[in-house]
Formats: C-alpha cells, structure tokens, sequence
C-alpha cells in the first residue's frame, strides 16, 4: 500500500469536492477537469475487483472467434489494466486506463443498456471499444466488446462480441 501525505490527501480532496460540487456526472463537463486525472485521484483511494469477462463475436460458431477479456474495476465502475485475449489466450489489446466515451454511437449502449462505453485502445486499423454497466454490479453481470473497422478513415463495420463477466 503506497504512504500519502498530507498536501496529496488535501488535493485529492479537493479534486473530489469539486467534481461532486459541480453537479455532473462526467468530469468532461468541467472546463480544464481532464478525466484521466480525475479518476486516477478517485483510484488512488478505492480499491479495485478483479474481473473476466468471455463472449464468441457476432455469435459466430467459430472457435477463432471467442474472446476473454481481464482487468479491475474501482469502486467508481472505472475499468483499469484491461487485457483482451484472443482464441488462443494471445494478446489483443491492452490498456492500463480506458477514455470514457458515452456520446460514441449516440450514446446507444448508454441508453439502450446503462452501460458505460470506453474505448479500449487502436489495434492496427481497428479500434475497441468496452462496455460494461455503470452502476455497480454484482457477482455476475453482462458487457460488450465492439471492434470497429476502419479503411483509409472511413468506418467498414464491426463486430460485436456480448460478455459473460464474473469478479474473481
């Protein structure tokens, strides 16, 4: 466990008062406030879970096509250290922090399943994106991995692979 002193216990305060003073629920609505700031003070005094999550993509009878995706939620639902595995447990994707993008797809999985959409990182000429729920769930819960596919910075489609999870 780190040691914290005083004047970071007092800024992390401070970074929290404002945020829950402001009255928004994502820190992008605060000018200046960057997300990836906020939430690594949120997480540095949280604790995480540890969870996995596998799904097969669009359904497909394929084995190639099964996925395993691994990492921890804060106790806000932020995911950190994600990993997403191939078939062959290979590594995909990997990021230590994911960006919180709710207004992608026009917030479909935001509204249609009260998921939280982040994106995962760029893998070559795709880009992943996770969902997972935004309220905090219990033992068992779903979520979603989207790969979106581009050519010359035109979207070509995507695949979608829905997600048992479990915390570990």
């Amino acid at each position: 466990m780190k040691k914290f002193y005083h004047s970071n216990l007092l800024s992390a305060f401070a970074m929290l008062t404002l945020v829950a003073c402001a009255g928004v629920d994502d820190a992008d609505d605060l000018a200046g406030v960057d997300d990836e700031a906020t939430s690594t003070v949120t997480d540095a005094v949280t604790s995480t879970r540890a969870f996995t999550c596998s799904g097969v993509a669009n359904h497909s009878p394929r084995p190639s096509a099964r996925e395993t995706v691994t990492g921890t939620l804060t106790s806000s639902n932020a995911p950190r250290a994600v990993t997403v595995l191939n078939y062959l447990n290979a590594v995909r994707a990997s990021s230590a922090t994911l960006k919180l993008e709710n207004a992608w797809w026009s917030s479909y999985f935001k509204t249609t399943n009260h998921w939280n959409q982040w994106r995962l990182n760029s893998s070559g000429t795709s880009i992943l994106h996770l969902m997972l729920p935004d309220t905090t769930p219990g033992a068992t819960f779903s979520g979603e991995l989207v790969e979106e596919f581009f050519s010359g910075g035109l979207s070509q489609g995507n695949w979608q692979t829905p997600l048992a999870c479990k915390f570990l």
